[in-house]
């Protein structure tokens, strides 16, 4: 199995056709395609073993047709590719059964099944309600959610568009294809977790593993490669990582440490899930503001991502929320130590990013961009926002970014990376609710 495995195809920026094939993302770091022979012939066990190491995992195929009563081979679907409906229900069963093995061996991973015909034309069994199935061949558009969480996206079709043909004496019409486009959808947390099925509590870990769990987060690492005990405290789901020596105790962020008192292990772990509510509830204003601004950037045809106080509209424009005020500001930066302000995003735009500039203006039509057409106006260029409580911050802009960066993880990455005991006393929770209300001024 292993032999075998590792002859299989390596993506290398090219193209791939799936069919009745897995493809694996192992670890946030290589990708794989493992043949649908290899998937029915492996065991349980060593299926389990590998499907555990991957952050995304892709089903793919035709999926064909054997479970529709009309619309199958012997209806001349496939033309004379396959023709006979036994041979239709054989290539359908075939699929299913490596579908069936995934869905046995990886059920709450990451998964998209990805298949021309619909899901109820090769399986009559339930969804699993964690993975995204996306189809075609209907040409019909739909979109399928549900409260329990299933999802399937069937909608971005090609059509069969009626059109009238011009100068005939009698209505005449054509067939039309409409304009075809790429449709997209993200996927939340594509991680790979070496610590998932380990329950809460205080564990000795060595660097590789420390490397292992940031990679698997998209997180570039190195590991720790300091003298010392590494520490794991893991509690409902939130992780912290300490390095303990005869002197100090410090706190791992990506490859740096941080002295932090008292030099205690376990005192960080009974207050790790406290610390991690109170650090999402005082940050969760400024948090939704900028996830607003990334969205409505992304509206435009811009990046849109987050990183600290900034938010990406290309790769040398950007948006600076500042966390002490709350205003917002639109420059360019062609390297760290320079930047050109824009009073207003529209001359942002005209001067340094025209692409977006007719994105912009639409948006600004259909009013999608409230935040951005707002306060990123001459007239409101000193609108107040949601801000954050000073404990976290310096006072150079780069500065709280990075920080305002390591507290980003808690949220986005469920790692503390920053420590300060001032948010574990009672007096925060009337200032986090005082934050909190900033919020309103959006209403």
């Amino acid at each position: 199995y292993k032999k075998e495995i590792s002859c299989d195809a390596f993506l290398r920026g090219g193209t791939y056709l799936l069919e009745n094939d897995v493809y694996i993302f192992f670890k946030n770091k290589k990708s794989r395609v493992v043949s649908g022979k290899i998937i029915l012939d492996s065991s349980d066990h060593e299926l389990k073993e590998l499907l555990s190491k991957s952050s995304l995992i892709i089903i793919g195929g035709i999926g064909y047709s054997g479970l529709n009563p009309k619309y199958n081979a012997g209806f001349g679907l496939y033309r004379a590719a396959v023709t006979d409906i036994e041979e239709d229900k054989r290539r359908s069963i075939l699929f299913k059964n490596i579908y069936d093995r995934v869905k046995k061996c990886a059920p709450d991973k990451k998964v998209i099944v990805l298949t021309h015909t619909p899901v109820c034309d090769w399986t009559s069994e339930q969804y699993n309600t964690n993975w995204v199935y996306v189809n075609g061949h209907t040409h019909i558009n739909s979109i399928k959610k549900t409260r329990d969480g299933i999802v399937e996206l069937s909608d971005n079709q090609i059509g069969y568009g009626l059109s009238k043909i011009p100068n005939s004496k009698t209505p005449k019409y054509s067939y039309t294809n409409p304009k075809w486009k790429l449709n997209s959808f993200t996927l939340d947390k594509c991680w790979y977790d070496p610590f998932e099925k380990y329950k809460n509590g205080i564990y000795v870990i060595s660097s590789e593993e420390y490397k292992d769990f940031n990679i698997g987060r998209g997180i570039m690492n190195n590991g720790c490669n300091h003298d010392g005990e590494l520490y794991m405290l893991k509690h409902n789901e939130m992780y912290m990582f300490l390095l303990k020596t005869a002197k100090s105790l410090c706190l791992l962020s990506g490859g740096q440490r941080k002295k932090i008192f008292p030099n205690d292990v376990q005192y960080f772990y009974n207050n790790l899930d406290l610390y991690s509510k109170k650090v999402k509830m005082v940050i969760k204003p400024y948090q939704d503001i900028m996830e607003q601004i990334s969205d409505e950037v992304k509206r435009i045809g811009g990046s849109g991502t987050i990183h600290g106080c900034i938010v990406d509209i290309s790769f040398y424009s950007h948006i600076y929320v500042n966390p002490f005020d709350g205003k917002i500001t639109s420059y360019w930066a062609g390297n760290m130590m320079s930047r050109l302000p824009f009073d207003t995003i529209q001359q942002h735009l005209e001067e340094k990013e025209p692409q977006l500039l007719n994105g912009y203006k639409q948006e600004c039509i259909n009013k999608s961009i409230p935040l951005i057409e707002k306060y990123m106006t001459t007239d409101n260029h000193n609108a107040e926002l949601a801000v954050v409580p000073q404990w976290v911050f310096g006072t150079e802009m780069y500065e709280p970014s990075r920080i305002m960066r390591a507290v980003q993880y808690v949220w986005e990455q469920n790692v503390i990376r920053i420590w300060n005991d001032n948010i574990l006393s009672d007096t925060m929770e009337t200032n986090i609710s005082d934050h909190q209300k900033n919020i309103k001024q959006l209403e």
